[in-house]
């Protein structure tokens, strides 16, 4: 496996940060693994205290003690949990993330064991919100140097620290029944209908002194058990059930200072009808009622049932054979018309290699964000209205759909009928995809930022499943294009070095560099800039 970082210790015994095997530590000419080896380890860091740091690939950092482990990750307020750097300076662990820099008050975390975080984004000055591994270093004068995808930066932690404490209001509670939102007086202990069970919180914390940096915490008793970091100035609850509630919330500025004491908010969700009991000794009766009076019909309605049978069997006969009909219709909109044929012909379908194919892959960022501010209703409209036109682009430009999965889009060009131009018909579907978006968010007040991933090369594709059935693809090329996604920037296509040497006589690229790539290392990677 490979091994991202190599440590020192006090006793000269040497950690290793690997890919496969986690931290290793090699002393006495033996070597121990510390901790999971399933974590992606990207570098170590001992703190002023004794204890070590990992930075992991996707699962946060970890601390260690010498005898226990605690994971830290974004459900505790980091900013993400690809991490790759970590240094220390004034009481304060800087981390280098693939979003900006979290930057954790290890006072606080020695002395009373929770987890404080303050920021450095882009909204602070820094060139770019997604850092590289391997790159920080702490200088003589103290400075700390951080690589960007976007050059270096140099953060001198003795600057001056904003030590003002804000303080949270409640700006508008807005309640509503899934149809009607209305304003509610901000009064605490209110009594809401069981129907008006969606509440959304809007608050500020007033200050002059960098207002982009304020970030608050909150949570719902009876609902969430740990707080919620947020930059944002609103939170929405949906389908809240019956029962009695607090929303608390207190407020940091961009220093890390928190206020000294929590807003809360008190309010009552009142049962619906049908969960009180007069109301169900009423349905009871009603019930009671209905059984006696079907008993009163039920000789007639054997004398009428034999008359009905022949009717309906009849008519079923009729449907089965217009349902058949239905069916083959729709295996056509599953799969490929050379494919059904097979299907119908032999009961199955035989997978087949591909030499030369193109796969695409496309996600939208903070997606779990969106969707938890969306009424699902609204959620499922503004997919189904763009997955309706990514259809379209695939269907005109020549690409097959494979699937969706959440907000995620795959389809491919070069199967099941294998074509020389595949790869140039992707990169033409992906230009028209991002269009879409990009004219689309010029419209609408929900806006979208989409990312896009291109790789090209063999696959293994068939049909699986005995009931849904469901035409995939297999292999390397397909991780590889998921990887290309997941490392773009949004707004941007990111095609791999097969990809650009099948289209770089049509567009023009702009090279990225060797980006690292889990699971595959290190990676040629271009952007997709204009049509030649």
């Amino acid at each position: 496996g490979l091994v991202w970082d190599i440590f020192e210790d006090s006793d000269k015994s040497l950690w290793f940060a690997t890919e496969l095997f986690g931290v290793l530590k090699y002393k006495n000419d033996k070597v121990a693994t510390i901790g999971s080896e399933k974590n992606d380890v990207n570098s170590i860091f001992k703190d002023s205290k004794g204890s070590y740091w990992f930075a992991l690939n996707g699962n946060g950092i970890v601390h260690y003690d010498g005898t226990d482990f605690r994971n830290i990750s974004k459900e505790e307020g980091l900013s993400d949990d690809i991490c790759y750097g970590l240094l220390e300076s004034r009481g304060k662990l800087f981390i280098s993330t693939l979003r900006g820099i979290s930057v954790l008050d290890l006072n606080e975390f020695y002395n009373a064991g929770s987890v404080s975080f303050k920021y450095l984004m882009k909204s602070d000055g820094i060139p770019s919100n997604e850092f590289n591994g391997g790159a920080y270093f702490k200088d003589s004068k103290g400075s700390l140097w951080f690589g960007t995808q976007r050059g270096v930066i140099e953060y001198d932690p003795s600057k001056q620290v904003n030590k003002y404490k804000p303080n949270v209001f409640l700006d508008r509670i807005i309640i509503s029944d899934g149809k009607i939102d209305s304003l509610v007086e901000i009064r605490s202990g209110q009594k809401f209908e069981s129907d008006f069970n969606n509440i959304t919180f809007e608050f500020c914390s007033p200050n002059f002194f960098n207002p982009q940096g304020i970030l608050y915490k909150f949570r719902l008793t009876n609902i969430e058990e740990r707080w919620i970091s947020t930059s944002e100035r609103k939170v929405s609850y949906r389908a809240i059930p019956p029962g009695d509630y607090q929303f608390e919330i207190y407020a940091a500025n961009s220093d890390g200072n928190w206020s000294d004491k929590k807003l809360s908010f008190a309010l009552i969700i009142a049962p619906p009808i049908y969960e009180t009991w007069w109301f169900r000794i009423l349905i009871l009766f009603s019930f009671i009622g209905v059984i006696y009076a079907l008993s009163i019909f039920n000789n007639r309605r054997i004398s009428l049932r034999n008359l009905e049978l022949k009717r309906v069997v009849d008519e079923r006969t009729k449907e089965l054979l217009e349902e058949k009909d239905k069916s083959e219709a729709l295996l056509l909109n599953i799969l490929p018309n050379a494919l059904v044929k097979e299907l119908k012909a032999t009961g199955k379908v035989q997978p087949r290699y591909f030499e030369n194919v193109t796969i695409l892959f496309t996600d939208f960022e903070d997606f779990t964000n969106t969707a938890s501010l969306l009424p699902a209703d609204s959620l499922v409209e503004e997919l189904n209205e763009i997955f309706k036109t990514f259809d379209e682009i695939v269907e005109n430009n020549g690409l097959e759909k494979l699937k969706t999965s959440g907000d995620s889009y795959m389809a491919a060009a070069g199967l099941p009928q294998p074509c020389n131009e595949h790869a140039l018909k992707t990169v033409r579907a992906a230009i028209q995809m991002q269009k879409f978006i990009n004219d689309r968010n010029g419209k609408s007040s929900i806006k979208w930022a989409m990312r896009i991933g291109i790789n090209s090369g063999p696959v293994i594709a068939g049909v699986v499943g005995n009931i849904r059935f469901n035409y995939d693809v297999w292999g390397d090329t397909v991780n590889i294009a998921r990887r290309m996604e997941s490392s773009a920037e949004s707004g941007d296509i990111n095609i791999s070095e097969n990809t650009y040497k099948l289209v770089k006589h049509e567009f023009k690229c702009n090279y990225r560099g060797k980006l690292f790539a889990k699971g595959k290392g290190k990676m040629d990677m271009y952007y997709i800039a204009e049509v030649i």
